[in-house]
């Protein structure tokens, strides 16, 4: 069994969309309405902070939101550290953290069929609030898993640069096999979180189990994801240039509809793999 055409994958990806339609936007909302109060709060007042350590370091600065970082970077170092050192800035970064991983944990929950290869019955709000909140501990695990993966691969990366710097070796030549190589595992682990989600699955069982369903299948697939990509980055695009709600409709619309055409994809990959068995 081959893998879902293209305008296949879109169509069903928008079929899921569609029926789970309310409990996906639903969630983006919350989740958006919720993380933008609060990183407009904490960012307030940690403005409003550093401004007046920027005044009392220079009594004549008029502190404006247009020349803040050219203030802030002219501060003595200590006063700089005290600045990112703030509570205020890392609670707004912590509480956006976990605002976050419930909104992944949520959104997986409302996109996911019960049957294989339909959209079937949304489940009911109030669920899905609920055991996303079960779910953050192990998504923050596989989101820690890959995030350090790709922070080490990019370290290794710029040491390789400097280094090919001193030899006088194009920058490109290492900058190429670095991006390939987090592509190419990017895509092999890429489903990891979705299928802890909707599998139940160890961190390490749904990075392995990810891996399985992509084996000998990487071509195909990531060609469906760039493309699913590419299609959606000028919608995103186009409603980020709505002034104040465009980013959030982004959210609340497009980062859904990329998910449901991932989930339609995993069901085929899915199915491919079953019918290998058999």
């Amino acid at each position: 069994m081959s893998l879902i055409g293209l305008g296949e994958l879109l169509k069903k990806g928008l079929n899921i969309f569609k029926v789970r339609l309310v409990p996906l936007v639903a969630i983006g909302i919350v989740s958006s309405v919720i993380g933008l109060s609060v990183g407009s709060l904490t960012t307030k007042k940690w403005f409003n902070s550093v401004s007046a350590t920027v005044q009392s370091a220079n009594p004549d600065a008029t502190v404006t939101q247009e020349n803040f970082r050219d203030l802030l970077a002219n501060l003595p170092p200590e006063q700089m550290s005290s600045a990112f050192l703030s509570p205020l800035l890392w609670v707004g970064a912590l509480l956006a953290f976990v605002i976050g991983l419930w909104s992944q944990g949520a959104l997986m929950l409302s996109a996911y069929p019960y049957e294989s290869g339909s959209a079937g019955a949304p489940r009911e709000l109030g669920a899905i609030a609920k055991e996303a909140l079960g779910l953050m501990k192990k998504l923050f695990l596989i989101d820690l898993v890959l995030g350090l993966a790709g922070i080490v691969i990019g370290a290794a990366g710029a040491l390789l640069i400097a280094a090919a710097s001193l030899v006088s070796i194009p920058e490109w030549l290492v900058l190429i096999p670095v991006i390939a190589l987090i592509l190419f595992l990017g895509v092999y682990f890429g489903f990891a979180p979705l299928l802890l989600v909707v599998e139940n699955q160890s961190v390490l069982g749904s990075l392995k189990r990810s891996r399985e369903l992509v084996k000998n299948r990487w071509l195909a697939t990531a060609a469906r994801l760039g493309i699913m990509l590419l299609v959606a980055l000028p919608c995103a695009v186009g409603l980020a240039m709505i002034p104040v709600v465009g980013a959030a409709l982004g959210q609340v619309l497009i980062a859904p509809f990329v998910l449901t055409c991932v989930v339609a994809l995993l069901e085929s990959l899915k199915g491919s793999q079953a019918s290998e068995a058999a």
